[in-house]
């Protein structure tokens, strides 16, 4: 949903740029950026709102930063009781550069009313950039569907000597299914997204060889209607079998 403020940004030192960054997000689309000069406390107001809170209701923001390290940000909520006034939650520090979600729980405020969203910055950095992925605010637990079964790479064709496209396949999860997200392992234990799509099979028109690993792992996650994720299903691909042989599973030995 887009902010219903774009953009109210207070600040008494140098405002930071509020965008919409369409090249980097957590689940397509788009992603909210953060940049400029970090001097002072900066305040952007994103939501007006009511929502209500209950004593299992909890506020989901996913975070990237380019470097591992504090995030200075910090989510800014305003109740209809003090309309002005910020109740702010600390979202700390990112462990590397990829995209992390912080769950904050809003069970203290049970009885109250949210009016307004916003984000908080905090500290001094000279330079700052950030993306936030998703911001939501929910009640109990996330509905997140089994995994997928039967993750099969049905054929592979070699487009390089380090770059293949897939056709991949499996059996869909029980559940509240929105989309499978596709991802594959990378030689230093991150992953890297490749690419999402409601059906139960995927085209990958480029995996690209990562140095020189000998497989790579394929992994395929459901995701619910409320983003709540699956375990993953999982396949390898080799880089050393002939061009167009199926991969076999992790562990699976011919």
């Amino acid at each position: 949903m887009p902010p219903t403020y774009q953009w109210i940004v207070s600040s008494r030192g140098t405002e930071l740029t509020p965008s919409i960054d369409f090249g980097d997000a957590y689940e397509g689309g788009s992603s909210l950026r953060l940049t400029g000069r970090l001097d002072a406390v900066n305040t952007v107001r994103l939501y007006q709102t009511r929502l209500p809170v209950a004593a299992d209701t909890k506020l989901s923001v996913v975070v990237r930063t380019p470097a591992a390290g504090a995030t200075h940000l910090r989510v800014a909520v305003a109740f209809t009781d003090a309309p002005t006034r910020f109740t702010t939650f600390d979202l700390g520090a990112t462990r590397d550069t990829g995209w992390e979600r912080r769950t904050l729980d809003l069970s203290a405020h049970a009885g109250r009313t949210i009016a307004q969203i916003g984000l908080r910055t905090t500290g001094v950095k000279k330079a700052y950039d950030i993306r936030v992925g998703q911001l939501a605010v929910y009640d109990g637990a996330v509905d997140r569907p089994s995994a997928p079964t039967g993750l099969t790479v049905l054929g592979v064709t070699d487009v390089s000597d380090t770059r293949k496209s897939l056709r991949l396949a499996w059996t869909g999860s029980r559940g509240k299914v929105h989309h499978y997200d596709v991802y594959r392992r990378d030689p230093g234990g991150g992953r890297t997204y490749l690419g999402a799509t409601p059906n139960d099979a995927y085209f990958v028109p480029g995996l690209d060889r990562a140095g020189g690993e000998t497989s790579t792992t394929i992994e395929v996650e459901a995701v619910s209607t409320e983003y709540g994720r699956s375990p993953a299903a999982k396949a390898a691909v080799s880089w050393t079998g002939a061009s167009g042989t199926p991969a076999r599973p992790p562990g699976e030995r011919s």
